[in-house]
């Protein structure tokens, strides 16, 4: 008799975000494709907004931003097909970039990062941090090397 595997048992299950007394449902399980796309267009624009003056224009930061936007824009219709647009801002879009490929297994900013970027805009002991100022995130680890 053969193995039987429940590849459901193994995936994380679907992320639930709630803004503004609103639910949207994002999928725990991605495509590689997609999950890196999403990965390279954040890491651009942090370091399209961490360049300093003169070193980049900000229509190129817009249009990466819009990249990333479009990018989020599908991955939330998979579960909310009725979106047109995302539900929130430039603010809370990192915030969400975030949390969505810690959940997909992506390494963000190191194994030795003592603290999430969240954490740290949380502490009262921390200067606040920023998308713009927030370190380049590391390339993406598979779930196999995680510890």
């Amino acid at each position: 008799m053969a193995e039987i595997i429940n590849i459901d048992d193994l995936i994380p299950p679907d992320i639930e975000l709630q803004y503004r007394g609103a639910s949207y449902t994002i999928p725990g399980d991605l495509d590689t494709e997609t999950v890196l796309r999403v990965f390279e267009t954040f890491r651009q624009v942090l370091a399209l907004s961490s360049a300093g003056a003169g070193e980049v224009k900000t229509a190129d930061i817009k249009k990466a931003s819009e990249t990333l936007r479009d990018l989020l824009l599908g991955v939330f219709q998979i579960r909310n097909p009725e979106l047109t647009s995302l539900p929130f801002g430039s603010t809370s879009t990192p915030i969400v970039v975030q949390h969505l490929l810690r959940s997909l297994g992506v390494d963000l900013f190191g194994e030795n990062e003592e603290t999430t970027p969240t954490q740290r805009e949380a502490s009262p002991s921390r200067e606040k941090s920023s998308p713009s100022s927030a370190k380049a995130p590391a390339k993406p680890r598979s779930r196999s090397s995680r510890g």
